[in-house]
Parts: C-alpha cells; structure tokens; sequence
C-alpha cells in the first residue's frame, strides 16, 4: 500500500509539473509578437474575449491588401475590421486585452508600429502619440539619416502601460544605428 501512494504521488507530481510548464509556454507566445500574415488561427486575447485574425481582401485584383480584424469569441460571428495593410504584419495583444500593438512592414525599407486601444468590439482608436513619438524622435531627426527605417514591437509591460520597440536604420553612406525604446502609452481621454 505504501508503494502505490509513492507512486500516485509521482504521477500527480508530474502532471502538476507538465501543467505548469504548458502554462508557461502558453505565457510566453503571447508575450511575443506573432505574425499574422497568412496564419488560419486567431490569436486570442490574454483575457480570452477576443481574438485577432488574418483576412486576405482582393476586391481590387490589381491590389491585393490584408486585413487584421478583431472576433468576439463570446459572441461568434461578431467581428470589425482593425487594420488593412499591403505587405506583412505582426500583432501583439497587451496583457490587460485593452490594445494591439502592430508592427507594418510597409516595404522592404521601411517597418511602422501602431497601437490601437480596443474600446469595444466595433471601435477602436489609434494611439497616435506612438508613432508620432517615433517620427519625430528618430525617423524625422536631422541627426539620423536612414533611408531604410525599420521600428518593431518588442514586448508589453507587464501593466499595459509601455512599449518597447526596436528601432534600427541604414543610409546608403553606411551609417546606422540600433536602439531599443520604451514608450509610455497615454492614458484614455
């Protein structure tokens, strides 16, 4: 009797411990950014209300665009578009599910991020100071000449309430530079 508890013991022991570690991979893919280009999966919000998905939309065949839409997943069927965009993009949800922030590569020169807080499942608003912040700190600085602009999310905090975004650059003339930031995302007006 005593060795049949010892070994119900192990076993328990070792489902915990799977348990956790299937957690913690869980933790961590959301806590990177995804790419959503092409993906047939939606990508669910921490909190598991919503999720992100990938459409492709060619009504004009000349120009073919994606889209990033936003799903209910208490309420299916219920769907709004987020973002359109012509090349690749990759998403991140924050972890309190109130924004996405995307990184557009819109060309091969230049990569962009937007942030969009969810404030319900039909409207959304663009965090606009983000990106002016990096236009006017980095990418329309005097200082810095690229002509290859790349700006990439990183990660969230762990409030929601900064980004940390790579930011990188090459001029034809050979210089370059590479920083990491973090931007503090403003309060809902």
């Amino acid at each position: 009797m005593f060795r049949r508890f010892k070994t119900d013991r192990l076993v328990l022991g070792t489902i915990l411990m799977l348990s956790l570690i299937s957690t913690a991979l869980a933790a961590d893919q959301q806590a990177k950014p995804q790419q959503i280009t092409g993906m047939e999966q939606p990508i669910p919000s921490p909190d598991g209300r919503s999720a992100l998905l990938y459409k492709k939309n060619q009504t004009n065949p000349d120009q073919p665009y994606h889209e990033i839409w936003v799903r209910s997943t208490e309420a299916p069927g219920k769907e709004a578009l987020l973002f359109e965009y012509g090349r690749d993009a990759n998403v991140l949800w924050s972890p309190d599910s109130t924004m996405v922030a995307i990184t557009h590569a819109a060309t091969s020169t230049d990569s962009f991020v937007f942030v969009f807080r969810v404030v319900s499942l039909t409207m959304f608003e663009e965090v606009k100071e983000v990106a002016q912040f990096l236009d006017t700190t980095f990418f329309n600085n005097r200082n810095i000449k690229a002509d290859h602009r790349y700006a990439e999310v990183v990660s969230w905090s762990q409030d929601s309430k900064s980004l940390l975004v790579a930011l990188s650059g090459h001029g034809d003339g050979g210089r370059e530079f590479h920083k990491k930031v973090r931007i503090k995302i403003p309060r809902k007006k």
